[in-house]
């Protein structure tokens, strides 16, 4: 729960009201993906004839791993901006907002070996079970940065364009860069339901899903109002073409042998 200030966007979507007290409608939908992404990554492990309460508990193991990872992954952004605040007490206050899906996402693919051999299952059936998961996570938490005005499109005048508030509660007509790439994950989630009872390589949905989320948010992070900047790039947008480009070559290598 957070109090608001005077200087706020005071209501929904931004905020859900309480009396005099509110909650972030961001913080509600990434604990909404964190749930229902866990319910899904279950689900699939059941259909398959894996143990789906083991695979619960490894999601939700990646989930915490992954908040971390997304928390130091924009911490050490600010270092590199050499922000003020990433050395204070404040540090991790995430009433302050914060985080980085890519550093989230890091954190997983560093502890998911061990998870999946933790709860007895190859390398390549605990991605395809667990890319559902951040899949679904994933749409619902660009639907809270869509109602916070976070990771938000810059200011355009074409008559696609739409007013909408940035996370400072400045409104403009902007590029809906939150609802195209959830227009661009459903397709995602729609090839994977179609493929996922299908012949394949195991390992073969999640690097599909990687491969087509990359090649989408490089074309995205384009459009974007403040782009995370590090060494005089576009951090992000890189690192959506290695994930993009590598998971491409990967896949392919997957077909080929």
């Amino acid at each position: 729960m957070e109090r608001m200030s005077s200087s706020e966007v005071s209501g929904f979507p931004r905020f859900i009201r309480f009396g005099k007290r509110a909650v972030s409608t961001y913080k509600v939908c990434l604990g909404a993906g964190i749930y229902f992404g866990i319910l899904i990554s279950a689900m699939a492990a059941k259909k398959n004839g894996s143990d789906p309460i083991s695979m619960a508990l490894a999601t939700l193991g990646c989930a915490l791993v992954g908040l971390v990872g997304a928390r130091v992954y924009h911490l050490a952004l600010l270092a590199v901006q050499k922000k003020e605040y990433v050395l204070s007490d404040s540090a991790w206050d995430t009433s302050r907002g914060g985080g980085g899906l890519f550093g989230g996402l890091l954190a997983i693919v560093s502890v998911s070996p061990v998870i999946a051999a933790l709860i007895h299952l190859p390398f390549g059936v605990f991605w395809d079970y667990l890319i559902v998961a951040l899949l679904v996570g994933a749409l619902w938490t660009r639907l809270g940065c869509f109602c916070n005005g976070c990771c938000g499109g810059r200011e355009i005048s074409e008559s696609f364009a739409f007013r909408w508030h940035n996370h400072k509660g400045q409104q403009k007509k902007r590029i809906p860069v939150q609802l195209l790439e959830i227009g661009w994950m459903i397709l995602a989630a729609g090839a994977v339901i179609y493929f996922f009872d299908r012949p394949r390589s195991a390992g073969a949905i999640a690097l599909g899903v990687f491969a087509w989320y990359g090649l989408g948010r490089v074309i995205l992070e384009s459009l974007r109002e403040e782009p995370d900047i590090a060494f005089s790039i576009r951090i992000n947008q890189l690192i959506a073409a290695i994930i993009g480009i590598g998971a491409g070559f990967l896949l392919l290598f997957l077909f080929l042998f």
